[in-house]
């Protein structure tokens, strides 16, 4: 005979003093539900999703999954809120460069001066596209006698066994968009790079910031991992790097490069 799940004392399923929860099924006794007879016989037949009798237990763990899906449901709230701000936030500063160099220009703009216009809104939209972007150097490539498809499924496991050997305690990866820059070459030895599409800048960092830890696994300490840079901001890092070894070479020491507010900067 079932026992009561408070009381512990025996209790029948036909009892018109007995009742169950709703959630584990377990049997309570009228005093124990805290109910009369006459309550239990109504909640019989009126019985819904509306109308249900838990247990201590159960209606303690009801409480706590209600309190986590309401947190949950604000974060979604927060995370949309944030992302609708960026987005309005860079349509802004965007408007207000185009407006600035507008106002500084003459009326008669020269077509030079729109050309440099146009490249520098270009780049700013470029530069924007790809911060979600991470691109994976040193991962080979599976040879030609297999179809695209299975080397493309042996990239993306690649990949996703990468950046969890980067980032172990970081696992958004479904749904990753991932293919090799650059036409396939069979007399190259080196293998094309990977551009990933994140779901979020902010991941893009999070594994840069642990890019180092590959060094210490065998199977990736070949592999290396940067942003998705454009052409111009390739050359500038260029530009920037050949200063720091030309001030090396001049006696100068303790330099290296450090990106501050995304720009490459020789700091000491």
């Amino acid at each position: 005979m079932p026992l009561c799940l408070h009381c512990h004392t025996a209790c029948s399923r036909n009892d018109a003093s007995v009742i169950s929860c709703d959630a584990c099924k377990g049997f309570l006794n009228a005093a124990c539900a805290d109910m009369t007879e006459k309550d239990i016989k109504t909640t019989r037949m009126v019985r819904s999703k509306l109308v249900k009798v838990l247990c201590k237990v159960c209606d303690s763990d009801m409480t706590k999954y209600q309190d986590i899906k309401s947190l949950v449901s604000k974060l979604q709230l927060d995370y949309t809120n944030a992302l609708e701000k960026l987005t309005k936030d860079f349509e802004t500063q965007l408007s207000e460069i185009k407006t600035s160099f507008a106002s500084t220009q003459k009326p008669d703009l020269n077509s030079s001066d729109s050309l440099m216009l146009e490249e520098i809104v270009n780049e700013v939209n470029k530069s924007q596209k790809r911060k979600q972007n991470l691109i994976i150097f040193g991962v080979l490539e599976q040879p030609s006698t297999l179809t695209a498809t299975q080397r493309s499924d042996d990239d993306n496991s690649t990949v996703d066994n990468v950046l969890k050997s980067a980032y172990p305690d970081f696992s958004p990866f479904n749904n990753l968009v991932v293919h090799r820059l650059g036409r396939s070459d069979a007399s190259s030895t080196r293998p094309r790079p990977i551009k990933v599409r994140l779901n979020d800048e902010s991941d893009v960092y999070k594994l840069l910031r642990n890019a180092k830890s590959l060094k210490n696994n065998n199977d990736y300490k070949n592999i290396s991992l940067a942003t998705d840079r454009t052409p111009k901001q390739i050359a500038f890092y260029n530009k920037v790097k050949q200063e720091l070894n030309d001030r090396t070479a001049n006696g100068e020491q303790n330099l290296r490069i450090r990106y501050v507010n995304g720009i490459p900067t020789i700091l000491n």
